[in-house]
């Protein structure tokens, strides 16, 4: 199930679909450096195929969990992701990382 949450007019986030393939791909590769330094999964985006494998993957995730990886949407493009890291249902306790492409960070704090 698609879910949308507006944080302003220009910005939202968003659940993946799967059309988010080539678009997701293409802003990491953009930002293969500024995004490594941080998430270390970065080396393994290879293509436009790991994205639809991990989009897929997520929203199986989403649906047997809930646990969500949601793209940030800045004036109608993908500029980067949140999503849930090591999520321990049991004890209620989820981290939250994200990425935003480097582009984007300074109008990301104006919307």
């Amino acid at each position: 199930m698609k879910k949308v949450y507006k944080l302003g007019d220009e910005l939202m986030l968003r659940t993946f679909e799967s059309s988010d393939a080539d678009e997701l791909y293409r802003v990491i590769d953009a930002n293969r450096e500024a995004i490594g330094e941080y998430m270390r999964w970065v080396d393994e985006v290879a293509g436009p195929d790991w994205a639809t494998t991990h989009i897929e993957q997520w929203q199986q995730t989403q649906a047997e969990t809930g646990v969500l990886f949601l793209a940030i949407v800045l004036c109608g493009e993908l500029v980067g992701s949140v999503f849930h890291v090591r999520p321990d249902m049991k004890n209620n306790v989820v981290e939250v990382g994200y990425w935003l492409a480097e582009s984007a960070e300074k109008d990301a704090r104006r919307a």
